[in-house]
């Protein structure tokens, strides 16, 4: 498990929400994932959770989920789901951010797709922080790869997330 390691001195106390998903949440958000697969027309055979987290990155006491799905479409693919899902009005989840990467074997440095289900190009939470003290805290993202990792920074902007920043080291 890695995390963040600042000096940064917060305005104000973070929630210190993280925690794993109840039997509900799983549920809603499986659903969702699914369905973000089934719109690229992706099969989800072999579904596999990757560090579904919940967190209040605004201290509102509604959580936030993050995490990751991996499925095997067919022989030597994967698909990749990276996503941040809220509450909408309704009490529903959504993801208010998402990201699918397909792999395919022969396009893979290594030339074995099970490299992605040992976590090489699979994008999962590492930590949150209120970098600018807005009141909400930033998501930060790791995502291994065969020769460095890359790191993303996610702020939200109204009910919708984006990526801020983006970087790797070689």
């Amino acid at each position: 498990e890695m995390l963040l390691a600042t000096d940064l001195k917060p305005a104000k106390a973070a929630s210190g929400t993280r925690r794993s998903l109840t039997a509900t949440e799983k549920v809603a958000i499986e659903k969702l994932a699914k369905e973000t697969f089934h719109k690229k027309i992706i099969l989800t055979k072999e579904l596999k959770a990757v560090k579904l987290t919940a967190l209040d990155v605004d201290n509102d006491k509604v959580p936030e989920i993050t995490g990751t799905y991996i499925c095997s479409p067919k022989l030597g693919e994967r698909a990749v789901l990276f996503f941040i899902a809220a509450k909408d009005k309704s009490g529903a989840y959504i993801f208010q951010y998402s990201s699918v990467a397909e792999f395919r074997e022969d396009e893979l440095m290594s030339q074995e797709i099970q490299s992605i289900d040992e976590g090489v190009y699979v994008e999962k939470l590492l930590d949150v922080l209120d970098t600018d003290n807005s009141g909400v805290a930033k998501v930060f993202t790791i995502t291994p790869s065969f020769e460095g990792t890359g790191f993303t920074i996610y702020s939200r902007k109204g009910t919708e997330w984006e990526k801020s920043l983006e970087i790797s080291n070689y």
